[in-house]
């Protein structure tokens, strides 16, 4: 399924639903976040509406549903990846919601939002 910008700005579109569905929200075309994720885990939803909230565009990866995503997760932290969430903010990895940590990383990489 191929996503193009115009239907992932619109959540409600059906290939922003289908995404959801399989587990894996694109937030954008071309992420430069990515967070690895599941549904039960309450870190991950402050962390996810956190990003939110700066307006953060980034790629929800479900360990337990995206297709791969373990495996990847894996290969990126060396298999030191021992909870979640983990982010990869333009290939640096932030173990657990360490705000700090992600502030740090979204300023320096300049993947804030001009307000």
């Amino acid at each position: 399924m191929r996503r193009t910008p115009s239907t992932l700005a619109n959540p409600t579109s059906t290939h922003a639903i289908l995404a959801r569905a399989k587990g894996e929200l694109h937030m954008n075309t071309t992420p430069s976040v990515i967070v690895y994720s599941a549904e039960w885990c309450a870190y991950c939803k402050t962390e996810k509406q956190y990003l939110d909230k700066l307006g953060v565009s980034y790629t929800v990866k479900d360990i337990e549903k995206t297709p791969g995503a373990q495996d990847e997760l894996a290969a990126k932290t060396g298999g030191k990846a021992q909870g979640i969430p983990v982010t990869d903010i333009a290939g640096e990895i932030v173990y657990g919601f360490d705000r700090a940590r992600i502030d740090e990383l979204l300023t320096a990489k300049g993947l804030l939002p001009e307000a």
